[in-house]
């Protein structure tokens, strides 16, 4: 597998819940939030009049998402994808931007579904506990053309 340059690291407008428009502000609670790709390669064997070739394969996303992992609030990341964890399609929407400024043309809202595939959960006496997971995405992230999770006017600046 190869990796299309770096991830895309979202810092603010943090949002996640069971869909875009039930997805709610876990900025507080996130340690680190990252889009990734990769791609399958497969090589192609030399044959007597061509070189060893390179053909490129299916496209992989995924998000990386560490949070706080001992609270189980009902708007707690860790009980959220706990409950994404047991349920049958495990899904969640994810999304943010990759600055602090409001959404916009210059600060677009990223987003895209993941399937939740693992999640660690605790903590120690008198300290807080951290989880870092890579889940995959059923797509290609998207810029998002709504900003209503942020009370925002509906489309981007």
């Amino acid at each position: 597998m190869s990796t299309f340059g770096g991830p895309l690291v979202l810092v603010a407008n943090l949002a996640i819940g069971p869909s875009a428009a039930s997805a709610f502000d876990v900025s507080d609670q996130v340690t680190e939030v990252q889009f990734q790709a990769t791609r399958a390669m497969t090589t192609v064997p030399p044959t007597g009049t061509t070189d060893e070739g390179v053909v490129a394969g299916a496209v992989q996303w995924s998000c990386r998402i560490g949070h706080l992992a001992n609270d189980v609030g009902a708007q707690a990341l860790t009980r959220v994808l706990y409950d994404a964890l047991i349920d049958t399609d495990g899904e969640l929407w994810v999304e943010g931007t990759m600055r602090g400024d409001p959404v916009g043309v210059n600060n677009p809202l990223w987003g895209g579904t993941i399937v939740v595939g693992g999640l660690g959960m605790g903590g120690t006496q008198r300290g807080l506990a951290q989880d870092v997971q890579t889940h995959r995405m059923k797509a290609a992230p998207s810029i998002v053309t709504s900003a209503a999770s942020f009370g925002g006017s509906g489309g981007l600046d």
